[in-house]
């Protein structure tokens, strides 16, 4: 159990490392937690927050055929799912750019994307 949470620990900060960069712009100082995705509405975007262990870990948005929360909640269980399996190491990590969108993937695994329209949001170029 415990190399488990030490595989978690590891690839929530890695992931949040990536998801936090200049790429995204975000910042997840103030963010507070519930229902373990965290919901702030803006006037034109939903955002939501990835919450691992009570930790909030940065802020994805969503459009209406994939609202926010539900995007956040599905990174949150891809995170821990390759967090527990040791078959993945956290070395396997890596960013695929793809048109429109780079993902962040370990083992194989997409873990989340980042598109244009993420990276457009917060008036930085994608790449």
């Amino acid at each position: 159990m415990k190399h488990a949470s030490r595989r978690i620990q590891s690839l929530v900060v890695l992931v949040a490392l990536w998801a936090t960069s200049p790429v995204l712009g975000q910042s997840v100082e103030g963010l507070t937690p519930a229902d373990g995705v965290g919901a702030e509405a803006d006037l034109d975007t939903q955002q939501s927050t990835v919450i691992i262990d009570g930790e909030p870990l940065f802020i994805v948005r969503g459009v209406s055929a994939y609202p926010a929360a539900r995007r956040a909640r599905e990174i949150a269980d891809r995170i821990r799912s390759v967090a527990a399996n040791e078959a993945i190491a956290t070395s396997s990590i890596t960013l695929e750019d793809q048109p429109g969108a780079t993902w962040i993937v370990a083992g194989g695994s997409r873990l989340m994307g980042v598109s244009d329209a993420d990276a457009a949001l917060e008036s930085l170029n994608r790449q």
